[in-house]
């Protein structure tokens, strides 16, 4: 059994006048099942999973660059921040999620291009 390397890859946010970007983690489906459990909550026999978009957003993103915040100061890539860009950056969620699939594929081609498919 070998554990897989971990794979980062950076992404220029399209079309922002600050040249931001974000540094992506791309995050095994084993990992993401187990993100997911540990935020399970069944209530009236509802499977629920509170907290667990902001965090698998918190896993993928692994550093930014040239995000700005109102005044125009950097902000440090925190919870709280990645949470403020999530809410009032139009389409930043939608990005996120378009990067990690682009990650995934790149690892998935690497991968069977390694085994000879």
């Amino acid at each position: 059994m070998r554990i897989p390397q971990n794979v980062e890859q950076w992404f220029e946010v399209p079309g922002d006048a600050d040249g931001a970007r974000v540094l992506v983690r791309h995050m095994e489906p084993g990992e993401i099942g187990m993100l997911r459990a540990d935020h399970l909550t069944i209530e009236d026999g509802v499977r629920r999973f509170p907290g667990f978009t902001r965090a698998l957003y918190a896993a993928l993103v692994v550093q930014w660059e040239n995000v700005l915040g109102p005044d125009g100061d950097p902000l440090e890539l925190t919870p709280r921040n990645l949470v403020l860009a999530l809410e009032s950056v139009s389409g930043f969620a939608q990005f996120l999620d378009d990067c990690a699939d682009t990650l995934a594929r790149t690892v998935r081609q690497e991968r069977e291009a390694s085994r000879g498919n």
